[in-house]
């Protein structure tokens, strides 16, 4: 397995935040609230999945700690066009 980045922590952390959208997914999906069973199922997958995903993140966070990914590094020179991109004028 290659070494993750913090690049590809960000990602999964992004991916694990979806949980907001598919719970209010099955929030509107009313054809679920008559059917108890259909409802925990919705749930119960939803929280499986999500289990998955935390456990790849917590992964792939150890991997950046081991391969010393968050070690300080010396940051880049900001060029003149850098600054006036960013300059309000």
């Amino acid at each position: 397995m290659s070494s993750k980045t913090r690049f590809d922590l960000e990602q999964e952390i992004m991916s694990c935040w979806n949980i907001t959208t598919d719970l209010d997914v099955i929030y509107h999906a009313e054809h679920l609230y008559d059917d108890e069973n259909a409802m925990q199922n919705a749930l119960l997958g939803l929280m499986s999945l999500y289990e998955l995903k935390f456990h790849k993140l917590w992964n792939t966070f150890e991997s950046c700690v081991r391969s010393a990914e968050f070690n300080a590094r010396e940051p880049k020179p900001v060029s003149d066009h850098d600054l006036k991109m960013w300059r309000r004028e």
